[in-house]
């Protein structure tokens, strides 16, 4: 017995350490455990113990049959600062991935799971490294399992399904695309390993660029295009950061409606309340779908009670006498405050901080900006009252006193940003100050008004489209977790899926885009006017030159860039066998170049021989890409919630940075514990009722000490029949005692018979009981029917034990045994994977080195890649097939149009006519075409295809068919048809030219009706000169890189020498030190200078002096790259001046001037070192090597000295250094000086020398500082 005991005790103390290790790590109570200061050693215990049920599980899982397996990762990188062990910070190259396994068995059921993964440090943010680390996580590699998965024990058998695909979700960069480059290199290699005659286990891949990253590019130039509208954006959304500006805006807000809110009773309304009221719908319809809940609540308060015209200063309320109630029986003030509520709504918390290069927070800083300023002009008229500095009235005050207390809810959700004010000092102040002013300024500008309404029109194409691949990352989630909300649910969204992604693989979804700009200019804009916001018409060729833009870019972002494999692949899904292999000998018979490594490639390797297997092989490729279109991302914004979500957990935490290593290992637990909490609350929807109904029974438990009721006694029909007598009386306690003694003799008296129906009831109610105690509260917000049938009473009673049903139905949902069914409703990992028995040392001997390592291990090395090597296909190099007739020719004239396009300086909306030379301009061989976008690297341009009338018009018309959008086309499919047709016409090659043409744009000319394709025209105004684009051309020659001295300095320039060619001869002196100080530089740098200074001497023979106008005229910018015969010579000749050239010019200068020549020798010297030392980095800082002017008292103590590595004191001297042309300066002791400059006197003495000199002249107001430099001075002269 006491053994017994014994063990139930420490069965009972494992138990308890379970659950409070399961809690601390592995709910969202570690975020606060972890801000508190939680042991390494726990947390590395809590990462052993998932790796370790991961292993187990994911080695079980691949050992069923599987007809292919995607490992969808959707990977990005951003850099953070953190902490070193050392004390320093540095800043990290972290990579984040959301990665996920579909896998369909061979009886076609698909099965999910999450793959949870630490953010990888990357120290080396090269593409080779950056593949290293995100293969490192991965399941599906083009060599099996990633090194990491392989180091925790992950094992996957080999031949466990036919087709192992990897999708890569990258951003749009071109970053990425070299990452991707590896992948390919890996997929080829391995595929020359394996055998031939081999097609089970077949690696693929498929590389998809985030389609919301690319819609924000496409917006980036639009909204930075209008003068000071993004930055008024940026710098309004950080003033409403702060809580007294909120706080004074709101005040401003309540005197400006004070002033302007009037109430007007009518018998009837108004003839114009219809239109007022459209005009204010089609205002709010303009905002993102997917706004708050209370912004939508007052836009239905201002459109139901501020019904007056929202172009006018006056907000008005139309009282129709006997038919209003909302302004019925309040006062003037209160009316007031129920306006102040709907423009407090809408106005009065701002918006958050948009991002250029994202989609994050745009919509609500648009949708303010257009109606702040649509509506009355609210926004510059309040921003205005705060700058004229009157405090808000007594009543004003009153006012908004009553809106904010009926709309404190408006207030909590989004003063969530509070505490920033804790920091606000003077410079925070005057900063906010300046953007006020800021603000201030461009909202009065004439045509800030216009530019927001352009800008909201031509940016609602991409914000819809932005919405629509939003809506299918949360259909993905929905389906991984496999939570749907009926039986039906998982097709359903499983087809959603499947057509958004067959419609971007097949240019649907481009075309979309491209038609919704064109909408803009045919329909959307005439909204305009009817909203009372219509632009100057100065303004419409902006419009249509911006819309060109998003049609082409839109166009070659989601149409051309489909347009090729694999994405033509996906057209096999929809064909019948048959079909599919007329197709599938199309791909094999044609251009190798056309078709891409990682998928095309691999399945034409797997594709049989054997007649007989082809239709098995049928079967299977049309199941892998209809699982490919279902569950391939679109967009990387789940990992962007991610990078969020881990920047705020990670961020300063009383002012100390988290270590990197520790970052590391918090980001798995972090991703861990948001995937449950996700899946939790999805559960919580299904098996619980409303939240508040849940918390109202919880609050009743922790009264009660006795816990739920369970049971009850047992119910007669004396209860029955004493309940009915007592209905609806008060009775003393008296009373009740003498009216029971009567009802007890009234029962006794009563007969068998009467007594029955009471019995009756008393047995019905029992059960009753029993059934409800059985039943869970209804889930959600369904009606429970207890209390019609037991009555409130008892149904308070059973509600403790009802929802204790309810959270053992939350405990069972089948949702934690999907996938891997590592985790449970009490925490992301359950109980009994958690790790008790080993030590703390063996945990983190084991987990540490592997947390540390992704390098690849010994099989899994990537080859060097050379600059051309899995560039892509011929589609994406050339922009057309690489067998092309015309290919060298048209990409001469892709590049030679760039460079016309690049020296007259047409944009994007120029309108262009193209035709060869021969040719009629309005014949066959000739194009006109507007130029809608051009890309420098590749070069590429796109066009919007235009046909020109008679009477100077030119008409962009829709295609007929489904696409109903323009022709578009690029440069290089513009010059092959121009050289196609004119190709058998003539021997010789066809010269293309091209002219512009000036036009004006008016969009009363649109029109749209019935089923005729809309038609867009312009009027051509005048024809510019014609350019040919494959004649001859211009020479130029190749001007040799310019060097950057050092600060102070002033290169001796060309130009200047140049000028003193007929120099009178009293500037012999100075002719002759520009003389000697070219003989003092390097040779290279002399060159042709020296016969324009040697000519500038006296001379009195003719002969010279023609020299030296031929030397002038005939420099290094006119001159002929071809005819370089005498280059060598001359330049031998000019880098070697003559001894007595330069003896006669030091006779002539004096001691000064030789110093100063000396110091001009230091700076090259100087210059070439470092550029040999320091290459050339992405950073924006481009200065010389060097002292700088650069010099202050330390502001702090937190600088470090250059060349000692110590701190600098506060308030005491120090100089800055440029050690890079590409870094920052560094900062260096005034007492370290003299050590630096003499541990290389040649090259650092003379130029600190001049700039300690001009520090102490020009700093004569910090007496200090001067003092200093000069003492240096003076000790570097001895």
């Amino acid at each position: 017995m006491k053994q017994r005991g014994e063990d139930i005790a420490t069965q009972a103390a494992e138990t308890s350490r379970l659950s409070q290790i399961q809690s601390t790590l592995f709910t969202s109570e570690f975020y606060n455990k972890d801000r508190g200061g939680m042991s390494r050693k726990l947390r590395l215990r809590g990462i052993y113990s998932y790796f370790e049920a991961f292993a187990s599980s994911v080695s079980a899982f691949f050992r069923r049959k599987l007809q292919h397996v995607l490992n969808v990762r959707v990977t990005d990188d951003c850099n953070l600062r953190m902490a070193e062990r050392s004390g320093s910070s540095a800043i990290y190259n972290c990579m984040n991935s959301v990665q996920t396994v579909h896998a369909r068995t061979s009886a076609g059921r698909m099965v999910h799971f999450r793959v949870h993964q630490p953010m990888v440090l990357v120290p080396n943010a090269t593409a080779e490294a950056l593949h290293r680390a995100a293969s490192a996580w991965c399941v599906c590699t083009p060599w099996g399992l990633g090194s990491s998965l392989q180091r925790f024990g992950v094992r996957m058998p080999e031949r466990c399904a036919t087709f192992r695909c990897g999708i890569w979700v990258l951003d749009s960069l071109k970053a990425n695309m070299k990452l991707f480059r590896q992948e390919r290199a890996d997929l080829e290699k391995q595929r020359e390993v394996q055998s031939a005659q081999d097609s089970q286990d077949m690696p693929v891949a498929l590389l998809t660029t985030c389609n919301i990253h690319k819609l924000a590019l496409i917006r980036k130039p639009m909204v930075l295009q209008p003068k000071d509208v993004w930055s008024t954006f940026v710098r309004l959304a950080h003033l409403f950061e702060s809580l007294s500006f909120r706080q004074k805006f709101r005040q401003s807000l309540a005197c400006i409606l004070l002033q302007s809110f009037r109430r007007v009773e009518v018998q009837r309304p108004p003839a114009e309340l219809s239109m007022w009221q459209q005009r204010t719908a089609t205002i709010f319809a303009q905002s993102e779908p997917d706004r708050p809940k209370y912004i939508l609540e007052a836009e239905n308060l201002y459109a139901s009670f501020c019904n007056g015209s929202p172009d006018e200063d006056e907000v008005v309320h139309w009282c129709v006498v006997g038919q209003c109630d909302k302004c019925a029986g309040l006062s003037e003030d209160e009316q007031i405050a129920l306006a102040l509520r709907a423009f407090l709504g809408l106005f009065g918390q701002g918006y958050r901080t948009p991002l250029l290069q994202r989609w994050k927070h745009y919509g609500s800083a648009s949708r303010y900006m257009f109606c702040a300023i649509a509506l009355h002009k609210i926004l510059p008229r309040t921003l205005k009252h705060m700058s004229t500095g009157k405090p808000g009235s007594r009543r004003a005050s009153k006012i908004l006193t009553e809106a904010d207390a009926a709309e404190d809810r408006i207030v909590e959700a989004a003063s969530d940003d509070d505490g920033l004010d804790v920091f606000a000092d003077e410079s925070f102040a005057s900063r906010n100050s300046r953007r006020l002013r800021l603000v201030q300024a461009a909202l009065a500008e004439p045509s800030f008004e216009d530019n927001v309404t352009l800008l909201s029109l031509i940016c609602r194409p991409i914000d819809t489209a932005i919405n629509g691949l939003m809506q299918r990352t949360r259909l993905l989630h929905t389906l991984r977790t496999g939570i749907f909300p009926d039986a039906n649910g998982r097709d359903e969204i499983e087809t959603k899926c499947r057509h958004l992604f067959f419609r971007f693989a097949s240019g649907a979804f481009g075309n979309g885009v491209v038609s919704d700009f064109l909408h803009i200019l045919t329909k959307d804009y005439k909204d305009l006017d009817f909203m009372g916001v219509r632009p100057a018409k100065s303004r419409w060729k902006d419009l249509f030159c911006s819309v060109l833009f998003g049609m082409g870019e839109s166009w070659r972002r989601f149409v051309h860039y489909v347009d090729t494999y694999p994405w033509h692949l996906f057209r096999l899904c929809h064909l019948s066998e048959e079909d599919f292999w007329v197709q599938w000998k199309q791909i094999e018979s044609g251009c190798q170049g056309c078709v891409d490594v990682e998928l095309t490639k691999g399945l034409l390797l797997a594709c049989p021989t054997d007649g007989a297997c082809r239709t098995d092989f049928y079967h299977r490729v049309k199941a892998l890409l209809t699982d490919l279109a279902t569950f391939a991302p679109l967009s990387t914004d789940s990992v962007e919630t991610v990078h969020g979500h881990i920047q705020s957990r990670i961020h300063k935490f009383r002012s100390r940075l988290k270590q990197a290593e520790a970052s590391s290992e918090r980001t798995l637990l972090m991703s861990l514990i948001a995937e449950q909490k996700v899946t939790l609350e999805m559960v919580k929807l299904q098996t619980l009722p409303k939240a508040h109904c849940v918390a109202a029974i919880q609050r009743t438990e922790a009264k009660n000490k006795k816990g739920p009721r369970t049971a009850f006694n047992r119910i007669t029909g004396w209860n029955v029949f004493l309940r009915e007598s007592l209905k609806d009386t008060k009775l003393s306690k008296g009373g009740f005692q003498s009216k029971d003694r009567e009802l007890g003799s009234k029962w006794r008296q009563m007969s068998k018979t009467d007594r029955e129906r009471y019995e009756l009831r008393a047995t019905w109610e029992m059960s009753r009981r029993d059934h409800w105690l059985k039943t869970p509260l209804p889930i959600g917000s369904n009606v429970d029917n207890c209390a019609q049938e037991l009555g409130h009473r008892m149904q308070h009673k059973m509600n403790l034990h009802r929802l204790g049903l309810n959270f053992k139905l939350m405990e069972e949902h089948p949702a934690w045994d999907m996938g891997l069914a590592l985790s449970d409703s009490r925490g992301a990992l359950r109980g009994a994977f958690i790790e008790l028995d080993k030590t703390d040392e063996d945990i983190e001997a084991y987990v540490l080195p592997r947390l540390a390592s992704v390098g690849p291990l010994q099989s899994d090395v990537s080859k060097d890649l050379g600059p051309g090597d899995f560039a892509g296909t011929c589609h994406v190099i050339h922009g057309q097939c690489g067998k092309g007739k015309h290919l060298q020719q048209v990409q001469g004239l892709v590049k030679s149009l760039a460079q016309v396009l690049k020296r007259c300086g047409w944009r994007s909306g120029a309108l262009l006519h193209l035709y060869t030379d021969g040719s009629e301009e309005d014949g066959e061989a000739s194009v006109t075409c507007f130029l809608a976008s051009q890309v420098v690297r590749p070069t590429q341009h796109v066009f919007v295809i235009g046909s020109r009338s008679a009477n100077d018009k030119v008409i962009i018309e829709q295609q007929a068919g489904s696409t109903r959008v323009p022709e578009i086309r690029t440069s290089a499919e513009v010059f092959d048809m121009l050289l196609q047709i004119r190709g058998g016409e003539v021997e010789r090659k066809p010269r293309v030219c091209l002219r512009q043409l000036e036009y004006e744009w008016d969009p009363v000319t649109c029109s749209s009706s019935g089923d005729e394709l809309s038609l867009l025209q312009v009027t051509v105004l005048e024809e510019g000169p014609v350019k040919v684009l494959n004649g001859p051309q211009p020479r130029q020659s190749k001007g040799k890189r310019k060097k950057k001295l050092p600060f102070g300095f002033e290169k001796f320039r060309k130009g200047a020498a140049a000028q003193t060619v007929m120099a009178p001869a009293s500037e012999t002196k100075s002719n002759a030190v520009r003389l000697l100080q070219m003989a003092l530089r390097p040779s290279r740098e002399v060159k042709a200078k020296t016969d324009v200074v040697m000519a500038a001497q006296p001379s009195s023979s003719s002969s010279s002096e023609e020299s030296v106008k031929s030397s002038v005229s005939g420099g290094a910018d006119d001159s002929d790259p071809a005819d370089d015969s005498d280059g060598d010579a001359l330049d031998e000749q000019v880098a070697m001046p003559s001894a007595a050239a330069e003896q006669s010019a030091r006779e002539v200068v004096p001691d000064v001037t030789l110093e100063i020549l000396q110091e001009e020798e230091t700076k090259f010297q100087i210059v070439e070192k470092n550029e040999s030392q320091h290459a050339r980095s992405s950073t924006y800082f481009s200065k010389d090597v060097g002292f700088t002017i650069e010099a202050d008292l330390a502001k702090s103590g937190r600088s470090s000295c250059f060349h000692c590595k110590s701190k600098i004191c506060k308030n005491s001297p120090r100089y800055a250094y440029h050690y890079s042309r590409y870094r920052p300066y560094a900062w260096l002791h005034a007492g370290c000086v003299l050590a630096f400059v003499n541990a290389e006197p040649a090259t650092r003495k003379a130029q600190a020398l001049s700039m300690l000199r001009r520090i102490s002249e020009m700093r004569a107001d910090q007496p200090e500082l001067a003092s200093s430099a000069g003492e240096l001075v003076r000790h570097l002269q001895q």
